[in-house]
């Protein structure tokens, strides 16, 4: 349910780039989420874990093989980031998505599915969603 993606905070790094002087105070705030396990909601350690993810998903193959997968992106999950320069931020939400749906072809029998009204707790906002993806995937399995 709307995951991070293996190389998302590489990307966002390469849009975000170096602090300069005067940029906005939302790109500022944006770079210090890469910084430490207070500023992100999950309370992660980024760079580590992104690092064993691309270690995963780097190796030749589907990493998922046959198994089936739904990933669930959250279509608002952008609203909860801070308001950055329109330009900006749709480069950093491409890299969002784009990380999300490199899950989903890591299987020969997954799937993307954007999910409307969402925040990226979306099995707060729209429970029925994550119940659809589970009865998808178990539907599979028994097939």
């Amino acid at each position: 349910m709307d995951p991070r993606g293996p190389d998302v905070s590489v990307r966002w790094r390469a849009i975000i780039g170096e602090p300069v002087a005067g940029e906005p105070q939302a790109v500022a705030d944006m770079r210090s989420y890469f910084d430490g396990v207070d500023n992100n909601v999950e309370h992660l350690a980024l760079a580590p874990s992104e690092a064993i993810v691309e270690g995963i998903l780097g190796a030749d193959g589907p990493a998922y093989g046959d198994r089936p997968v739904v990933v669930l992106g959250a279509a608002d999950t952008m609203d909860d980031w801070p308001p950055l320069p329109e330009a900006t931020r749709d480069a950093v939400w491409t890299a969002w998505v784009d990380g999300q749906r490199r899950y989903a072809v890591e299987s020969t029998a997954g799937s993307f599915a954007s999910v409307a009204d969402s925040s990226h707790f979306v099995m707060s906002d729209q429970p029925q969603a994550v119940i659809d993806a589970v009865a998808d995937v178990l539907g599979a399995i028994r097939r």
